[in-house]
């Protein structure tokens, strides 16, 4: 279980033209202590319910986290050690273990990872990734990206055998029916910008650590995390933290939304 606050230090929006590049192979995996296939049971973390699946197909989207240092070592939820090196990470429904395939829709970056381990257990988190899975992602630095979680159920099928799951009782892994159509979700692609965006100037810090904490700050408030970035400056110049690219359109209800959080009438400015 990951429950965890994460430093924010850049936010870049890149074309959501970028190529998508070949997913990054994992290393291989050598666990401190071998796993064991599991499902689970349903469980109740802070008040939620949490119902274990064995799906033939899984395609979603979402934000994705990262852990790192501080669980290093430990146990997973079935069993293994995390290893922060290794491409794996943690889902709150799929089966452990099983093999996913996670892509950066900020970047294009794409990798195969192993799920094995539970979380994140925060509501607008898809999936938390080892440190190693979010550099192959390029997003170590950033903290949060919006991602597209696919299962790869022959894969997974394999991963589910060798630790010990009966074959007969993963049958369904075997020929299932392609994952279906991603759902659209306008809100995870940054808009592509036509010149006549606008930004919402929050703060100028000269320490970077301040801008980070703004940042992070910001990305808690639903419609704000993804527009959220921080400009890192050089010699001297304050590092911005700004809201955006923003249609004229979305201005008003945006500054309402930051008004009712605290945040007071922020400059509007262009790029």
């Amino acid at each position: 279980m990951r429950f965890r606050a994460l430093s924010v230090t850049l936010l870049l929006f890149l074309s959501a033209c970028a190529a998508t590049e070949k997913p990054t192979t994992p290393a291989p995996f050598v666990p401190q202590s071998r796993g064991t296939f599991k499902v689970g049971k349903p469980y109740t973390i802070d008040g939620r319910t949490y119902t274990p699946l064995l799906p033939a197909s899984y395609k979603e989207s979402g934000i994705s986290s990262w852990y790192g240092s501080e669980f290093h070592d430990k146990s997973t939820a079935n069993g293994e050690v995390f290893d922060k090196h290794q491409l794996t990470a943690a889902h709150k429904t799929l089966p452990l273990p099983s093999v996913v395939r996670v892509t950066n829709q900020r970047n294009g970056k794409s990798a195969i990872l192993r799920v094995n381990d539970r979380g994140p257990f925060v509501d607008t988190r898809l999936i938390d990734l080892s440190e190693a899975s979010a550099k192959a992602l390029g997003f170590h630095g950033q903290g949060l990206a919006p991602v597209v979680v696919e299962l790869l159920p022959n894969e997974s099928y394999d991963v589910a055998v060798a630790a010990g799951a009966r074959p007969q009782d993963i049958a369904v892994w075997k020929g299932g029916p392609e994952p279906t159509a991603l759902a659209a979700a306008p809100s995870l692609i940054p808009r592509q910008p036509t010149g006549e965006e606008l930004y919402l100037q929050a703060g100028a810090f000269q320490n970077p650590e301040a801008a980070a904490a703004l940042a992070r700050d910001l990305m808690a408030i639903p419609d704000v995390s993804l527009k959220t970035e921080v400009l890192e400056q050089s010699g001297g110049a304050p590092h911005k933290v700004r809201i955006g690219p923003l249609a004229p359109s979305d201005v008003a209800p945006l500054k309402q939304v930051l008004a009712e959080r605290g945040y007071g009438d922020l400059a509007l400015i262009t790029p």
